[in-house]
């Protein structure tokens, strides 16, 4: 029998030893029971509860224990939890960043590839144009010596020499072609 269930019934047997005894006359208050019996069991009982005591104080001990064991293990896990929460947090803000920082990067890109398109469109329009300008003087000038030419050849009948000053320009072999520009071609007219 263990300990806990003995000393359970030490008491029961004093209990029953108290309830059966005779009253003292004129008193219900007061009985009467074996003194020898009645110490014998509660020495038993003495005994007995040091050990159910301690035993009593060892699982309330191990009870506590195992309550800060587990309230430490809760407090760990919720930081850990935490921890990775923060971490978590700050990597989606570093990815928000990161694609923040790359569109800012895109955005440039682009607006600086618009204007080095619109800049080198620019260039590339004043050049042809400066070339088409360059190209309508020399024409002009080609029609200008063309009939300068033509207008000497008219006036030199066969068998005259020409004046100095047409001389001078006459070409040894006549152009066949002139041209004529309206506003972007250059036309070629043949003449007779």
């Amino acid at each position: 029998m263990d300990n806990n269930n003995e000393a359970i019934q030490l008491l029961d047997i004093l209990y029953g030893m108290i309830a059966d005894a005779w009253e003292v006359p004129m008193n219900k208050d007061k009985c009467i029971i074996e003194r020898e019996k009645a110490l014998d069991i509660i020495s038993k009982v003495k005994i007995i509860l040091p050990t159910e005591l301690t035993e009593a104080k060892r699982l309330v001990s191990t009870r506590n224990e195992f309550i800060l064991n587990t309230r430490k293990e809760a407090e760990a896990i919720k930081k850990n939890a935490q921890e990775t929460q923060r971490r978590l947090l700050d990597e989606q803000e570093i990815i928000k960043t990161a694609n923040e920082r790359a569109a800012a990067i895109m955005s440039d890109a682009e607006s600086k590839s618009d204007g080095l398109r619109k800049a080198a469109s620019e260039y590339i329009d004043g050049i042809v144009e400066k070339a088409r300008s360059e190209l309508l003087d020399a024409l002009q000038a080609i029609n200008t010596t063309s009939s300068q030419l033509d207008s000497a050849r008219a006036v030199t009948e066969p068998g005259q020499e020409a004046p100095d000053a047409a001389k001078t320009r006459v070409s040894p072999k006549p152009r066949k072609k002139i041209y004529e520009v309206d506003d972007e071609n250059f036309i070629p007219i043949d003449v007779e």
